[in-house]
């Protein structure tokens, strides 16, 4: 073997000392092999695969230690040229076997080809060797650095720009749909409600109508002995009628927020005593004029002519004489009060 050239080594080992990296640590900064990192600070080049593997792990040491990578490049000409100086031949194979060791002797009896060969051409002693790019790892902390960070209302953002705009229309079209049904079904309801109550009883036109045709046929029984009179009295009692009952109809609207009772007097006929509980609401039809008896005025909103009366007194009190006649306002006439009903007290 030849004598080593201390240069190199030496070199490499006070750039990694300067740096104060350990031999650990530098193999992890350029991935080269720790046994491949000593022999090349103990000057052990024959254990290295080859020349180019000299040349670049020796650059690589010298580029993760901050070293010069031109006087290294140097350096490594120099171990290159003392080999080919001692007729040593490079072995450029990746085998295990190691590239600095003797020729074959055959080979070495042979004065002139040895000569040849011995002697390197000032051309290729001097070629520039190119240089070695190596990267290095990139620190965690640029990574994170660099990692985009996560904003919850851009993700929302680009969720609802993916959602399709077909399932957007039909949802839109489905709530107008629905609020419409909901319009349309309430509407309808509160238009029963009137229907019942206005049908729950009798219209006070069809009892009139009754109790005149009734006198008309007890005039006409009597003709043997007043026949002209009754045929007088039959033609009025019958226009009286129809001129009641050509007459337009105004509905009083009453709903109760307590249980009460009432008396009502529609156009002359007294209908029987009305038993209200909390929530119900009722309406009759008044051709010329209707009187209330109400035993607690407080609990009853009234409804005349489409006009919301609200209370007509307080709560617990009662009101008589309450009067509500066709074409006018409502008014309150002591004359017109209603007899109390049979069991409530004066």
């Amino acid at each position: 073997m030849p004598e080593r050239d201390e240069a190199l080594n030496e070199y490499l080992q006070r750039l990694r000392r300067e740096a104060g990296l350990t031999l650990t640590e530098v193999c992890e900064r350029t991935k080269i092999q720790i046994r491949y990192v000593e022999a090349l600070e103990a000057g052990r080049y024959g254990e290295l695969p080859s020349n180019t593997h000299l040349r670049a792990f020796s650059l690589a040491l010298v580029h993760a230690c901050g070293g010069d990578s031109a006087h290294a490049g140097a350096l490594v000409r120099q171990v290159l040229n003392a080999v080919q100086v001692q007729g040593l031949a490079p072995e450029p194979s990746l085998s295990s076997a190691p590239f600095l060791r003797p020729a074959e002797p055959a080979k070495v009896a042979k004065p002139a080809k040895a000569a040849k060969t011995a002697v390197p051409s000032k051309a290729k002693a001097a070629a520039p060797l190119p240089p070695l790019e190596i990267k290095e790892p990139e620190p965690e902390r640029l990574k994170d650095a660099a990692a985009p960070v996560e904003n919850p209302v851009q993700d929302a953002s680009q969720r609802l720009k993916a959602l399709p705009w077909q399932a957007l229309v039909v949802l839109v079209g489905g709530g107008a749909l629905l609020s419409l049904g909901l319009v349309w079904a309430v509407h309808a309801w509160k238009a029963r409600v009137q229907s019942a109550a206005s049908n729950s009883l009798v219209a006070p036109s069809t009892v009139a109508a009754v109790a005149d045709l009734a006198a008309g046929h007890a005039t006409a029984g009597d003709a043997n002995t007043q026949a002209n009179g009754a045929a007088t009295d039959a033609a009025a009692g019958q226009t009286a009628s129809a001129q009641a009952e050509a007459a337009p109809m105004t509905q009083i609207i009453l709903r109760a927020r307590r249980d009460c009772w009432l008396v009502l007097e529609i156009d002359g006929q007294r209908l029987p005593t009305i038993t209200m509980k909390d929530g119900d609401k009722m309406s009759w039809g008044v051709r010329q004029k209707a009187v209330l008896l109400a035993g607690n005025i407080g609990a009853l909103r009234v409804w005349w002519r489409g006009d919301n009366l609200g209370y007509l007194g307080e709560l617990g009190s009662r009101g008589n004489g309450l009067v509500f006649e066709a074409g006018k306002s409502f008014r309150v006439d002591k004359a017109a009060a209603l007899s109390l009903p049979p069991g409530v007290p004066e």
